[in-house]
């Protein structure tokens, strides 16, 4: 397990930065893993964003400002790697510390596949079926969210 993920693991909650394709793979995927840790979507304004990613609530990030113990949450920064960087650097300044680059689904995936094996006795079986489902049921969300955006 990577440190990162071991970081989500023992956060308090989820915050997912972006409210785009990532956004749904890393609320699908943490959702079924931590469901009572996701927060919320948070995006720096919200035009031409949805109101929700699989019900999950999109607020602009000056919202999430409020939250106390921020030390306690993990933000996953849903974008691509080039915007890390001054992302990473304006949630730094609003406190929150524990921010981490999940924009390639890939990665997440790897990471998932790894706990649900490793941890949860999974069979390989299992997670290649999960992965197959999950799949259909991201590209009817993202028809979905084309249609009543």
């Amino acid at each position: 397990m990577s440190k990162e993920f071991n970081e989500i693991k023992r956060a308090e909650k989820i915050l997912i930065y972006g409210a785009a394709r990532n956004a749904a793979d890393a609320i699908l995927y943490m959702g079924e893993l931590f469901p009572e840790k996701i927060t919320g979507c948070a995006v720096t304004s919200m035009e031409d964003n949805n109101r929700a990613v699989w019900n999950v609530p999109v607020r602009i990030i000056d919202e999430y400002e409020r939250i106390e113990k921020k030390n306690e949450i993990v933000v996953l920064v849903s974008l691509r790697p080039e915007y890390f960087d001054e992302i990473n650097e304006n949630l730094q300044g609003k406190g929150f510390k524990k921010n981490f680059l999940y924009g390639d689904e890939n990665d997440l995936m790897t990471e998932i596949h790894d706990f649900l094996l490793n941890e949860r006795g999974y069979s390989n079986k299992f997670v290649l079926e999960n992965e197959l489902l999950h799949n259909r049921i991201k590209t009817d969300l993202i028809n979905l969210q084309r249609v009543y955006k």
